[in-house]
């Protein structure tokens, strides 16, 4: 579906300004106004000096307008993209990491609250009474009545003199807007054209009105949704190394903008700096002078934070809620022997899972992966680090070793689930130390009237799922090393 986007517009070529053209590569579909205006017949400019421009948009998409030098660039943003709304953005400190949030596309805005222009047609339309209600001048009645003033958002200033609301943002608060009511005496026409001809402008409300792009259906009916300026760090989308705040991204009404919460910033926060931590990493490898330990260091903290870090994070929250829940179920029991024996079995069971079996494991197949990207990233620097320290490790590694690790880890996780007994046999039997068939009494018997027992089964739902999840991370990972085994070994660090 498509709806009308109008918008005050100075329609400059940028590339008459010597800036570099395309602007916004990847943002969504893009048109610069200046350049497309006159091909696109379903497209008009509005009379007057302010070249109010009307143009069609899909109502499917936020649109971006950025007025930044003075051209009108339109963007029907890919929906794929997210955003982030806050107020509080700061402009400088902050770029570094909205540069990084753009090459995720995702993009910062600050919230805008229109105008409320029916307010202020309500008070224009009172002003041309007195306090009993009576017309202040029989010459607004009929096409002059107050409400058509008021639309043309010209009010009743003093006696004799009228004013416009909003002045021109180009001219002075001064008496320039201010007009005699003898002029109007004798008008046939509408009060927005009366403005016209005598200030060769539209009314100062509709320049004010369309400051920011507004959406019309077909029947004309205002549709635009939410307004924000956009943050756009400097040199992103052709804008200069300060960046700036002019661009507007507005809504259709009832568009839900995908916005990010608190935590999914944090996540992409961190993705991002670990995009800018990979670059880095790839050009000490390009270098000439290699840290292989340092790299190595710096490769296997990576491939943590990247992957293994949150489902570590994870794992220890739903571990400690189970070992909670377990604590107060063995307290509740009611028959001692029961008690005694659950509590020996909550004790191997609370060592068992506070061991760093899962960790011990994920190190060795870290170390795996990070040998394989030592080959990648330095094969072709070998010979001008040849004879260094850092490189004896190096050397000693070879590609068939690295693939014959990789493929055996492949064969153990693809027949059990973990090399530790106990995590091993927890996911194969949704069960800790056959707690819960031993003592199953318990569980089928009161989960429908005893909360701790009920919370202490979603728990281990819970803890199981995150248990897995690292298996099945282990498990994606290996399929990608191992097919690029079987490539032209290139690097693969970027599969986060």
């Amino acid at each position: 579906m498509i709806v009308n986007m109008t918008i005050n517009c100075k329609c400059f070529s940028r590339i008459a300004l010597g800036y570099e053209n395309p602007l916004y590569k990847g943002f969504g579909n893009a048109i610069e106004l200046s350049v497309n205006l006159h091909e696109n017949t379903n497209a008009h400019i509005g009379s007057g000096r302010t070249g109010r421009v009307v143009w069609p948009v899909s109502s499917g998409h936020p649109i971006l307008v950025d007025s930044c030098r003075g051209s009108e660039y339109i963007v029907e943003m890919d929906l794929s993209s997210r955003y982030v709304v806050h107020n509080g953005w700061p402009r400088k400190s902050f770029y570094p990491t909205i540069i990084r949030l753009f090459e995720r596309k995702i993009y910062p805005l600050i919230e805008v609250q229109r105008r409320d222009f029916d307010a202020v047609k309500s008070k224009l339309v009172q002003s041309y009474y007195s306090k009993d209600g009576k017309l202040r001048d029989s010459t607004f009645k009929y096409n002059l009545s107050p409400i058509n003033m008021a639309e043309a958002g010209i009010g009743f200033f003093s006696e004799g003199t009228l004013t416009c609301h909003y002045r021109h943002e180009s001219i002075s608060l001064s008496d320039y807007h201010h007009m005699p009511v003898s002029v109007w005496h004798g008008c046939q026409s509408s009060p927005k054209i009366m403005h016209q001809k005598l200030f060769d402008l539209p009314p100062c409300i509709e320049v004010k009105k369309y400051h920011y792009p507004v959406l019309t259906n077909e029947s004309g009916e205002d549709v635009t949704g939410a307004t924000y300026q956009m943050i756009i760090p400097r040199r992103m989308a052709g804008h200069s190394k300060k960046g700036c705040q002019t661009a507007i991204l507005v809504t259709p009404k009832n568009y839900e903008l995908p916005v990010l919460g608190s935590e999914e910033i944090q996540h992409e926060l961190e993705l991002a700096n670990i995009d800018r931590d990979k670059k880095q990493i790839e050009f000490m490898a390009r270098g000439s002078q290699v840290d292989l330990s340092y790299f190595t260091k710096q490769v296997q903290q990576i491939i943590y934070r990247a992957h293994f870090n949150p489902l570590f994070v994870q794992l220890k929250l739903d571990t400690d809620r189970f070992i909670q829940l377990l604590n107060q179920f063995q307290l509740q029991v009611a028959d001692e022997d029961d008690k005694d024996e659950i509590m020996k079995k909550k004790d191997g069971i609370t060592v068992a899972l506070r061991e760093p079996g899962i960790e011990e494991e994920v190190k060795e197949f870290v170390k795996a992966i990070t040998d394989y990207e030592m080959l990648s990233s330095f094969s072709t620097v070998i010979k001008r680090g040849a004879g260094s320290e850092s490189m004896e490790r190096f050397k000693a590694i070879d590609r068939a070793v690295v693939e014959k690790e990789l493929a055996k880890l492949d064969k153990i996780y693809s027949t059990q689930f973990f090399l530790d007994n106990f995590f091993n046999y927890s996911v194969c039997t949704a069960d800790f130390n056959d707690l819960f068939y031993d003592y199953q009494h318990y569980f089928w018997n009161r989960s429908d009237s005893n909360q701790v027992i009920v919370d202490m089964s979603k728990a281990r739902t819970e803890l199981l799922k995150s248990i897995n999840a690292i298996h099945l991370k282990v498990k994606e990972l290996l399929t990608i090393y191992l097919k690029a085994c079987k490539g032209d070994w290139g690097s693969v660090f970027d599969f986060a």
